[in-house]
């Protein structure tokens, strides 16, 4: 269950971006991102840690980079905002290094190229 002072920061958040023109898709699909990460961390908003975003952003390891990337941009994006709305006294993005990202073991090749040779 969500910690409802994240569900409001996440609603307040959404609704900015909204304002600020970013398409009904991003709004959308930020708010599944960010409320998956409020499921997984249920504490409030200013005991999130690098290590904390560390274990979630792990725990994707078998999604597709993209959508790793969206909810990476997301969480950035939430703690920007909150940061710049003093709802938080530092960032935790800014202390968190992203691993290197590396395609899943069935990306396709591009046309022409076999398995070995592709990379």
């Amino acid at each position: 269950m969500m910690n409802p002072q994240m569900i409001t920061i996440i609603e307040d958040f959404l609704t900015d971006l909204a304002r600020a023109g970013k398409s009904a898709h991003t709004v959308r699909a930020y708010r599944s991102d960010l409320r998956d990460f409020g499921r997984f961390f249920t504490g409030p908003i200013e005991r999130i840690t690098a290590g904390v975003l560390r274990a979630y952003l792990s725990g994707l390891a078998g999604k597709a980079l993209a959508t790793r990337a969206r909810r990476e941009a997301a969480l950035a994006s939430l703690f920007a905002w909150a940061y710049r709305a003093e709802m938080i006294d530092a960032d935790p993005m800014t202390a968190w290094t992203a691993p290197a990202c590396r395609p899943r073991s069935h990306a396709r090749c591009p046309p022409g190229r076999s398995k070995p040779s592709c990379g």
